[in-house]
Order: C-alpha cells, then sequence, then structure tokens
C-alpha cells in the first residue's frame, strides 16, 4: 500500500490503515545554513521534499 502524505495524515487522525507513521520534523532556523555549509543539504532544497515529510509546517500553522 503506497499513499500520499494527505492521504496518510488523513487516515492516521482517523485511526485508518497506512503505510506508515506520517513524518513531521520542526528544524531551527540556523540548522539549514549549517547543513548548506557542510553539504547535506542545498541552500535552497525544501526540507519536506529532502526528507520525505507529510506535514510541514508553513507559517506557524501544520498543513497538509
Amino acid at each position: 500500500m503506497s499513499m500520499t502524505g494527505i492521504e496518510r495524515t488523513i487516515n492516521f487522525f482517523k485511526r485508518k490503515p497506512m503505510d506508515r507513521i506520517p513524518v513531521y520534523e520542526h528544524f531551527w532556523s540556523d540548522t539549514r545554513k549549517i547543513w548548506s555549509e557542510q553539504g547535506h543539504m542545498k541552500p535552497d532544497e525544501d526540507y519536506s521534499t529532502h526528507f520525505d515529510l507529510d506535514i510541514i509546517c508553513s507559517s506557524g500553522y501544520n498543513t497538509v
């Protein structure tokens, strides 16, 4: 069963089957700069794409 982040998150809150637990992470503002300097991420790379996150924090609100 392969699901999108939206399907996975909705099923999680509805207590329905899912392929894995939805993933969310919040990074400190200095993290991108340090990881970019160390070569782990590109300066303009999106965290959600890089780590395949399902829940994305935008403007202080969690969105799917």
